[in-house]
């Protein structure tokens, strides 16, 4: 069967996708905070942590965030950290890969895929 993981898989989009998905694939998430949805607690900054998260993983959905409802709680850095290196070390767990950018109006998504992996980044332009 099809595995598929779900970063920020606690999350309102993370956990959509899961229930979705979950229906016709085996599909597992990790997020920093535990749900139903979450099936590993993971840090997406440990890149190490995140090339264990990926072994097995058919397709990689990358929901994992921070954004307006941590302004004033997640500091500036954290937003950096989360939001940018940690999508970095997303891409680069999935790296060496062929990376296909898909504009669908607002939000974009990114797709990579590698040896049949594939990876996709959903986000916002601002």
């Amino acid at each position: 069967m099809h595995k598929i993981l779900i970063t920020g898989s606690s999350g309102r989009i993370g956990r959509a996708l899961h229930w979705q998905l979950c229906q016709d694939y085996d599909v597992a998430g990790i997020d920093v905070a535990p749900s139903s949805a979450t099936s590993r607690i993971v840090d997406i900054r440990n890149y190490e942590q995140l090339l264990r998260s990926f072994e097995g993983a058919d397709t990689i959905f990358h929901s994992a965030a921070l954004y307006a409802p941590h302004v004033g709680i997640a500091s500036e850095k954290e937003f950096y950290d989360i939001n940018v290196h940690a999508t970095e070390k997303i891409c680069r767990a999935a790296y060496p890969a062929i990376f296909q950018l898909v504009r669908k109006g607002k939000p974009f998504l990114l797709t990579v895929s590698h040896n049949k992996i594939k990876l996709a980044l959903c986000f916002d332009i601002l």
